[in-house]
């Protein structure tokens, strides 16, 4: 019986460990702007999570669109909503 309950017990720990994801807690600039080849301008970001991860976000499209990494692939209209994804 005891074991069942500790079981069960860990299980939930388990599973209250991956609900709770890392959130973004600084967003700073790592670089002026930054051309790819075809001549497009981006500027990218370090995004501190609060796990200690470093990431990065970047910045496109005149200033206006946010995406993950240094790619122009998962983008979002705001700064928060990139550095939330990054840090998942």
């Amino acid at each position: 019986m005891k074991f069942a309950l500790y079981g069960m017990i860990g299980v939930v720990l388990l599973a209250s460990v991956g609900v709770a994801a890392a959130t973004p807690t600084e967003i700073v600039l790592a670089s002026t702007e930054e051309y790819t080849l075809a001549g497009s301008r981006y500027y990218l970001y370090q995004v501190t999570c609060s796990d200690k991860s470093l990431r990065t976000i970047s910045l496109w499209d005149e200033k206006t669109r946010w995406c993950v990494g240094n790619q122009h692939i998962r983008c979002f209209s705001t700064r928060l909503e990139a550095a939330q994804q990054v840090c998942k």
